[in-house]
């Protein structure tokens, strides 16, 4: 990748859209015939506060709006306008309170014959706001306290998944960046899901390196969720909770 090329193209079309604002027709736009400048909006959404944050700083100073508790920074890359978010890690976990099949910690087993189906029950990932434990539970909200402290003071990743609904109502297409491993693609897996139902335009970026230059690699080079490394995940979780220990 040619990065002064590229820079140069973002300046370029960061001057086209200041001129349009004005109401101006660029010189620069009429002179190449069949040029369409293309005004995309996109929703990033990372694993970190810290690193939307820091994402964010690359591209200027950004400006901040509340979808709730979450948190959303708005960016302009030229030809994008990006709107970058985090999930705060998985929103998703094994319930652990299923009562209507056998399980083995939110894993459901199925006999078959000779066989065992497993089949992992997954719910929304809730956090002690004053302990910072975390755990899952289908109780109603008004109910729901922490099992370890007994603390009401519970945040349900429920709230960041509506809100990640939200923004993705706004926008042309979703990009997920979380992190480039299992746990990472299980999450961005997640997150896909979650999307799809109001914004079928979603994608998968892998950056290995928080830099502007690796961000706008990513972002011009998107792809599809690695199911493997998904599945992978699954049967690690699978494994980790239906093993007897030691």
């Amino acid at each position: 990748v040619d990065l002064k090329k590229v820079l140069e193209e973002v300046d370029s079309n960061r001057s086209i859209i200041r001129k349009l604002k004005k109401g101006e027709v660029p010189k620069d736009l009429l002179a190449k015939k069949g040029r369409v400048l293309e005004l995309k909006t996109a929703l990033l959404v990372v694993e970190s506060p810290n690193k939307a944050r820091t994402i964010a700083r690359f591209f200027g100073r950004p400006s901040v709006r509340e979808y709730g508790r979450l948190r959303v920074y708005e960016v302009n890359l030229g030809n994008y306008t990006l709107l970058i978010t985090a999930s705060g890690g998985h929103i998703y976990d094994l319930i652990t309170d299923v009562t209507d099949v056998p399980n083995i910690y939110g894993v459901a087993y199925i006999a078959k014959k000779r066989e065992v189906a497993f089949i992992p029950i997954y719910t929304t990932l809730k956090r002690c706001m004053d302990k910072g434990h975390q755990f899952t539970s289908e109780t109603s909200e008004n109910s729901l306290k922490c099992p370890i402290c007994g603390s009401p003071n519970i945040f349900d990743a429920r709230v960041t998944v509506d809100a990640i609904r939200d923004v993705a109502l706004e926008v042309d297409e979703v990009l997920v960046g979380t992190d480039p491993d299992t746990e990472g693609e299980k999450i961005a897996f997640d997150i896909v899901s979650t999307v799809l139902p109001v914004n079928n335009n979603v994608k998968r970026i892998e950056f290995h390196e928080v830099t502007k230059r690796a961000i706008i690699n990513a972002v011009s080079s998107p792809r599809g969720v690695d199911l493997n490394l998904v599945r992978a995940q699954l049967v690690r979780s699978c494994l980790l909770y239906t093993s007897p220990s030691p």
